[in-house]
């Protein structure tokens, strides 16, 4: 992720390895979990949270996790208690969160970019009233009381945590100044990163080669529920079984751009179990958003 609309600070390569086995969820009462005790790079928060879900979810569990990609067309959007700098607010042309979300306790928020720590994971009230809307009550957070200018909305695209183990995949070329393009080709040419890349190898998807089976779920423009329009993805590239990356941050859909119908619409047609897969999921306006992950629309009480 960049932050925007200044170019991304030179970072020294502080990317921290664990080997150690740590299973989610962590205990429901006391301190919680150590953030300090998973894998992270700065910058690279897709695969940050991609590893959190492949290493450290047993499998019977990962229904009740969705990894977020937060966006929007215009690829600007902000966010408050900023882990990387001093400043309370900035803005990003994406972030990546995970949600768990089980059936019987409040959900909570695995972020390793905010400065909410601890706890770890965080209550999702508290993250929404500080990370979202910089400590104001949720009960005001629609775009028109707060006066966010329609560019800077926040959409948030909900992938089940399964489906993104399975088809998550990154080359990093959208990390290296010029873009893929900079590092396709076989052409030589010393590589200048936007920050310093992960130390262990770019991840390839689960799924393996039978990705390219299905790449027409990812390429076909047609194809509903957010799935990626081919002709937007100058910025990070076009996605391939071996870079599934873009397909994640294409928030130019009809529901992107236009809200609410469409996102009910997508909604519903996720919870059809009889149709094909959809490894990218839905997106959803905040309003949707937050009534799918508090159980209410934003616009009522704050308990």
């Amino acid at each position: 992720m960049s932050i925007n609309p200044e170019p991304r600070p030179h970072v020294p390569p502080i990317a921290t390895a664990r080997t150690e086995t740590i299973l989610l969820p962590g205990p429901s009462t006391g301190p919680g979990l150590s953030r300090e005790s998973f894998t992270y790079t700065p910058y690279y928060c897709e695969e940050n949270i991609y590893l959190l879900v492949r290493d450290h979810i047993p499998p019977e569990k990962l229904g009740e996790y969705t990894v977020v990609f937060i966006s929007n067309p215009d690829r600007i959007i902000p966010l408050y208690s900023p882990r990387t700098t001093p400043n309370p607010l900035i803005f990003w042309d994406y972030h990546v969160i995970l949600i768990h979300h089980p059936a019987t306790t409040s959900s909570t928020v695995y972020d390793f970019d905010t400065s909410l720590h601890p706890p770890f994971p965080i209550p999702i009230k508290m993250y929404v009233a500080t990370t979202l809307f910089g400590g104001g009550s949720i009960s005001t957070a629609t775009h028109a009381r707060l006066g966010i200018p329609s560019h800077l909305r926040r959409f948030y695209r909900c992938i089940p945590a399964e489906q993104y183990r399975l088809w998550f995949a990154s080359g990093r070329g959208h990390m290296v100044e010029g873009g893929a393009e900079a590092v396709a080709g076989g052409v030589e040419r010393p590589v200048i990163w936007k920050a310093p890349p992960p130390s262990y190898p770019a991840i390839s998807p689960s799924i393996g080669v039978s990705l390219g089976l299905n790449m027409r779920l990812i390429l076909d423009p047609n194809i509903e529920n957010g799935d990626i329009d081919v002709d937007i993805q100058p910025v990070y590239g076009t996605p391939t079984p071996e870079n599934t990356f873009p397909a994640y941050l294409d928030f130019s859909s009809t529901s992107a751009r236009h809200g609410k119908e469409n996102e009910n619409e997508q909604d519903d047609d996720d919870d059809d179990d009889d149709g094909p897969p959809r490894p990218f999921g839905v997106i959803l306006g905040e309003e949707e958003f937050l009534e799918r992950f508090l159980g209410r629309p934003c616009g009522g009480e704050q308990e």
